[in-house]
């Protein structure tokens, strides 16, 4: 076929399959419900230590497993997939997205942006297309719990970065547990499960006060030696990170003062042998 001079694409050109492929959804939310944090730690590591007994905290411990059925047609509670809809007034323009995998989530507290309360944002993905439909019946406004959890960087009251205590400016984390899609099934191609074996990832980034004992951080950084970060109320709301190593230290000169970036990853410690991360929201 003689295409000289075509400088426009065809229709012919262009190949495109609804069904074999993947779908993201990004979210951005005001933490302001106890279950639906819970919800996001679960599916985020479905194999959590305490299993739903939160009270106990959230834990990712040294070494992660993948025990989770992540198959089609496996059947499973709401810590191994989710089904975001997306509800429209409009009669059947809804948009459902359903068996995704929670393959991102950051925490994020800001002293600075609404009055420190805790923010959680990420990407879900799913192999199995999205469809337009009537999601009246899976959609409930009525949640008697709708706000029975909105705290922040100035509920805590235990905030130390080295064993020092710390004037702690903004605080954030973020776990990556990504899946991949496998194979297909059905006529439409869609997803036959995925597998979820990678490396998970614990990231983070620490602002505090430039005092002394933060400026002696940077001996850590320089060393490679763990900066353990503890941040906590004291009974409901914690983080604790205990093997952290510094990936950074820079000054960052505010219009309030001097504070220090210190970027970090969360590790297992020597040999392996440490929980990384516990997170404690009840």
């Amino acid at each position: 076929l003689d295409r000289s001079g075509t400088r426009i694409r065809r229709h012919e050109d262009i190949i495109n399959h609804y069904g074999s492929g993947t779908w993201t959804w990004d979210f951005d939310w005001t933490v302001d419900n106890e279950v639906g944090l819970q919800n996001l730690l679960n599916l985020i590591y479905p194999e959590n230590a305490n299993g739903a007994d939160h009270a106990s905290g959230f834990i990712i411990p040294a070494a992660p497993v993948t025990t989770t059925d992540l198959s089609h047609g496996a059947t499973g509670a709401v810590n191994a997939t989710a089904d975001i809809v997306i509800d429209n007034p409009v009669t059947a323009e809804s948009r459902l997205m359903h068996s995704a995998i929670l393959q991102t989530l950051t925490l994020s507290m800001d002293a600075g942006t609404d009055g420190g309360i805790l923010k959680a944002s990420g990407q879900f993905m799913t192999g199995y297309k999205p469809s337009l439909q009537d999601c009246d019946s899976l959609v409930t406004d009525n949640e008697s719990t709708a706000s029975d959890f909105a705290k922040g960087l100035f509920d805590i009251t235990t905030h130390t970065v080295g064993g020092d205590d710390a004037s702690v400016k903004t605080f954030s984390l973020t776990i990556s547990n990504p899946a991949t899609r496998v194979g297909f099934q059905g006529s439409s191609g869609e997803a036959d499960g995925y597998s979820r074996n990678g490396m998970i990832d614990i990231t983070g980034n620490i602002t505090i006060k430039a005092d002394t004992a933060a400026m002696e951080h940077i001996d850590a950084w320089q060393s490679n030696t763990l900066l353990p970060i503890v941040l906590n109320d004291g009974s409901t709301f914690a983080f604790d990170i205990p093997g952290a190593v510094q990936s950074g230290h820079a000054l960052d000169m505010a219009n309030e003062g001097v504070f220090v970036d210190i970027p970090f990853t969360a590790t297992s410690g020597a040999d392996g042998g440490a929980v990384p991360l516990t997170i404690k929201a009840t």
